[in-house]
């Protein structure tokens, strides 16, 4: 068993978050200079429902990964895809579980700045045409969520523990 690995089983502390652990110990990647960093995260969540809660046709759902892969990929080089099921409140307070998509890129900063406007426009885009309230979007680990329009603002409401254990 590794140091690590020994220390969190004896009640020790996990490991610190890899960029804190970088900075602090000022560690470095060997050859770094020689490689092609993508220091920016981005992930696009695909839902598999419209009109909030009614689930689409999987080939649907295939159109609409594709879509955001192309866009991606071709902005900033490339994509990957992973299955998750996802929940939420809707604004009907009802909770809503779907099979959703991340669809993740990674970027450099130049490159994000020139399509970032086109990039939220999509998103929002998006939401009008598949018939969502919003599309979640994953910047640098902070999730935002893209509504249809901008112009009509919106909040976000808290709900406690018991509104989700209402069915």
């Amino acid at each position: 068993m590794d140091k690590a690995t020994n220390t969190f089983n004896n009640g020790g502390e996990p490991m610190p978050n890899l960029q804190d652990f970088l900075v602090e110990k000022k560690v470095s990647i060997p050859n770094a200079n020689k490689m092609f960093h993508l220091p920016l995260e981005i992930a696009i969540y695909v839902p598999s429902t419209k009109d909030v809660d009614k689930k689409i046709s999987s080939s649907e759902l295939q159109t609409r990964v594709d879509e955001v892969s192309k866009f991606l990929a071709k902005n900033f080089g490339g994509f990957t895809l992973s299955d998750k099921v996802g929940g939420f409140i809707s604004s009907k307070n009802k909770l809503v579980k779907e099979d959703v998509v991340p669809v993740t890129s990674f970027a450099q900063i130049k490159d994000f700045e020139k399509v970032k406007n086109e990039l939220v426009k999509k998103m929002s885009d998006w939401a009008t045409k598949w018939g969502q309230e919003s599309i979640g979007f994953e910047f640098e680990g902070d999730l935002y969520y893209v509504p249809q329009k901008f112009a009509m603002g919106g909040s976000i409401k808290n709900h406690g523990i018991d509104d989700l254990l209402k069915g």
